[in-house]
């Protein structure tokens, strides 16, 4: 059976540019996770004010205006605050992880 041109079993481009766009994406996923992480102090941060961003965020979530988000402040390569807040889905279902890959 011929998988070429014309055979009817050709991806639908749709699907096509979905499956690039996430192979794109695994390597640059891979790599993040290897950004070292420290303290947002020695990356010259506030050590108070990060507090401030799960308590905001889950108001935003209480709200409706989204169900999670995931939060990363960096600077100079260093992770100095990553954070998974809400869920995936409307449903509240499915935690969010902070290796979530978002997509509209």
């Amino acid at each position: 059976m011929s998988m070429g041109r014309g055979s009817g079993t050709a991806l639908p481009l749709g699907r096509m540019i979905c499956a690039l766009a996430l192979a794109l994406c695994i390597p640059v996923a891979v790599s993040a996770r290897r950004i070292a992480a420290s303290s947002p102090e020695s990356l010259g941060f506030s050590a108070k004010r990060p507090s401030y961003i799960r308590p905001w965020y889950q108001a935003q979530i209480a709200a409706g205006a989204l169900p999670g988000a995931v939060v990363a402040i960096a600077r100079d390569g260093q992770i100095a605050y990553l954070e998974a807040v809400g869920t995936q889905d409307w449903g509240k279902r499915i935690p969010l992880r902070t290796d979530a890959i978002f997509w509209r």
